[in-house]
């Protein structure tokens, strides 16, 4: 795994790149959303590329709330080793989200929240379905829905995400476990319902956080967490 950290001073964001080779671990693109997300950053942009040859070119721009400007060199060490210890099965992904849920939502949610949509075209490229996914942003939404992609079966070639004020436009190019297509029209559906409720299931848990009084946080232990 090499990482490499850059600040760009001009938009005020930070740039993370992971290269890795495909076969490292099953779902890298997940799991690098699910540390970002645990680490409190907010992603803003990412693009991922995997290469003929196997060599993944992971790109993000994100924001990191805790800082005013430039984040320290520490700080983005801390973050690429985390996704490092991730990618090589040192860490678990679902250990750093579980210590990063303390983290408070950084903006309200709005008042008038759009419909979560996601669209399935598999007319437009000849060797991938492509998954466009609209929805509102929240911290963590990203891991939510390329982890659905992942525990459907399906690996993730390349991806375009932006994020514009409070929502994101999205857009996966998937395969199947043999590499092609997917052309069954109810496993489509199935694809496209499971995105759909795991979005909708992530964003009703966000809004009933924001719901609560401040200081009524449940401060039990961590005994019913799963991993």
């Amino acid at each position: 795994v090499v990482m490499d950290t850059d600040f760009n001073r001009e938009l005020g964001v930070c740039e993370y790149s992971v290269i890795t080779h495909d076969d490292l671990t099953p779902g890298i693109f997940s799991k690098i959303a699910g540390v970002m997300a645990g680490s409190g950053l907010q992603i803003l942009d990412a693009q991922i590329l995997t290469r003929s040859d196997g060599i993944v070119v992971d790109t993000f721009q994100v924001t990191d709330p805790d800082y005013h400007g430039e984040p320290p060199a520490e700080r983005r060490s801390t973050v690429g080793d985390r996704i490092s210890a991730v990618l090589k099965g040192w860490e678990h992904v679902d250990d750093v989200l579980r210590r990063g849920a303390r983290l408070k939502l950084t903006r309200p949610l709005p008042k008038a929240p759009e419909a979560t949509e996601v669209r399935i075209d598999n007319e437009t490229s000849d060797g991938y379905t492509i998954i466009d996914v609209f929805a509102d942003d929240r911290q963590g939404l990203l891991h939510v829905i390329t982890n659905a992609i992942f525990q459907l079966g399906l690996s993730i070639h390349a991806a375009r995400i932006s994020t514009r004020l409070d929502q994101v436009a999205d857009v996966f190019y998937v395969t199947d476990p043999a590499g092609a297509k997917v052309r069954d029209h109810a496993q489509l559906e199935r694809l496209r319902a499971g995105i759909e409720q795991a979005i909708e299931t992530f964003l009703e848990v966000k809004a009933a956080e924001c719901r609560k009084p401040v200081g009524s946080q449940d401060l039990k232990g961590g005994g019913n967490e799963r991993s």
